[in-house]
């Protein structure tokens, strides 16, 4: 593969596993599967939601493309780049234009640290500009994220979660990055801070014209700043739609689902939960689609066969034999 030209971050095919841990029987050499031969891209300026409930491995697949771990099998590419090529030392110039926005502000940031510090560390880690210059950008910085610059001399225990959130966006942003992977970044925040900073995440794209994979397992949250959204199960891309249309119509059984247990306003009303617990991504008990124990609209085919990731036009993509023979 080469990459698009009109895609600033892409993969093909990344596999990512992980050794179980465990006593008895769960130490025998059993692995998990965190990534499972996933193909995304991003476009420049592009906010794109990735979905799913806890352990499908969305974490991994963002750490992945930042090159913060490495992939058993696959390849990322970064414009025409391919990431996965490089050892460490010549991937270093890289690492400035793809940054992460971590998922909890109070473990992310060094309590150690003032934060003019803790925002200035990128720009001395790849000796960029001098002391002077650097602390003018942390000013900059700091106002861009909503704080007054004369905090600068503080500690990250003397700011609310928002605002040390605001911090981590901050140092996200000091290396003007062109991608940046947004881990669950108000998931840790009270819900009437969470709009504040989403806001400032999209102003941020429209002025730096910034691309984001936006991950997270709120789809509410997901569909305020998503332009696409990715549907991700057992470390696999079973959907892919235009944000609006994944929420006026899911295609896949499992996107249904999710969407009917958005929770309701209306507390005497409940939505409804996938069945089942979420599998623990090794082997399954069929070597077909990974979503069949707990598919509703299961078929004999599902059960022997997994589906192919295909086209459905008008942008979308879906891996369920339901759509196998409608494809565009």
């Amino acid at each position: 593969m080469t990459a698009d030209n009109s895609f600033l971050v892409a993969a093909k095919g990344l596999q990512k596993s992980y050794r179980q841990r465990g006593s008895g029987f769960l130490a025998a050499g059993g692995r998990i599967r965190a990534v499972a031969g996933v193909d995304l891209e991003v476009g420049p300026g592009e906010i794109v939601g990735l979905v799913g409930e806890s352990g499908c491995g969305k974490s991994t697949l963002g750490r992945l493309l930042l090159r913060l771990e490495h992939p058993d099998a696959g390849r990322i590419f970064y414009r025409e780049t391919d990431l996965s090529a490089l050892d460490e030392k010549a991937l270093r110039p890289y690492r400035r234009h793809l940054q992460i926005i971590f998922q909890d502000p109070y473990s992310s940031l060094n309590p150690r640290m003032r934060i003019g510090k803790i925002i200035e560390e990128p720009l001395v880690i790849h000796r960029l500009g001098e002391a002077a210059a650097r602390r003018q950008r942390v000013r900059e910085l700091l106002e861009i994220v909503g704080l007054d610059p004369g905090v600068a001399n503080r500690y990250p225990h003397e700011f609310s979660g928002g605002q040390r959130q605001r911090i981590g966006i901050a140092r996200a942003l000091s290396l003007q990055p062109e991608f940046v992977v947004a881990d669950e970044p108000v998931s840790a925040l009270d819900v009437s801070v969470q709009a504040q900073i989403l806001n400032l995440l999209l102003d941020l794209r429209q002025q730096f014209r910034l691309a984001m994979l936006f991950i997270s397992h709120d789809l509410s949250v997901v569909k305020m700043v998503s332009d696409r959204v990715l549907v991700m199960y057992l470390g696999s891309i079973i959907e892919e739609a235009p944000g609006d249309e994944l929420y006026k119509r899911p295609l896949h059984p499992y996107s249904r689902l999710l969407l009917q247990s958005i929770p309701l306003p209306d507390p005497r009303r409940r939505r409804q939960r996938p069945p089942g617990g979420v599998p623990d991504g090794g082997e399954s008990g069929n070597a077909g689609c990974a979503f069949y124990p707990r598919c509703p609209e299961k078929r004999e085919i599902c059960r022997r066969q997994p589906p192919a990731l295909v086209r459905q036009g008008g942008g979308r993509r879906v891996a369920c034999h339901l759509y196998q023979d409608e494809t565009i």
